[in-house]
């Protein structure tokens, strides 16, 4: 969940940040405002402010998705539900502006993961189906990977394979990729 610095100004601010979640998610955030522009920032404020009810500055977890969405991201509910989870787990219940910037800045490089995934994912449904079958995986590795068997490949499939159809689709494609 968090972007952890390469370097800390000082020894107390690596201190801080190893034991104080409040300021290690704050580290991570102050790095997000500088990745967004003026105009950006305010369209994230503005949007942050109409969800911001009671004007305290800050917006409840469960809102981080609805906010987000509102900003043309798009969360899945596990995304959501981790960083819930994450923030509940260091006794966060609410986040400010600069917090909420750190998570749509990780949203925001998840995308480009996705998009780096979806292009490999053309790469080898050779036909353009939308799935990739034993054949298709065959051909890939033969041609730029390893040599693999077909029980090798079937393997693959199976493992990939959540609906069971024999095929890979591309949500299941990078939900294999993508799990721990």
């Amino acid at each position: 969940m968090y972007i952890y610095p390469d370097h800390f100004g000082s020894v107390s601010d690596h201190v801080l940040y190893e034991f104080c979640p409040c300021f290690r998610l704050e580290y991570v955030c102050v790095g997000a405002v500088t990745e967004y522009d003026q105009n950006q920032i305010s369209e994230i404020s503005e949007a942050f402010n109409l969800y911001d009810k009671d004007c305290d500055g800050k917006i409840a977890l469960n809102e981080i998705g609805i906010v987000a969405r509102s900003l043309g991201r798009s969360p899945t509910e596990k995304q959501l539900q981790e960083y819930e989870t994450k923030l509940r787990n260091e006794e966060i219940e609410q986040i400010d502006l600069n917090q909420f910037m750190g998570i749509l800045k990780e949203m925001d490089e998840n995308k480009e993961d996705i998009e780096d995934l979806r292009k490999a994912f053309k790469i080898l449904d050779k036909d353009g189906n939308g799935v990739i079958d034993a054949a298709e995986l065959r051909h890939a590795m033969t041609t730029i990977g390893e040599k693999m068997t077909l029980e090798e490949i079937n393997e693959i499939i199976s493992e990939f394979d959540t609906n069971n159809d024999g095929k890979i689709d591309f949500n299941e494609f990078v939900t294999a990729i993508l799990k721990d």
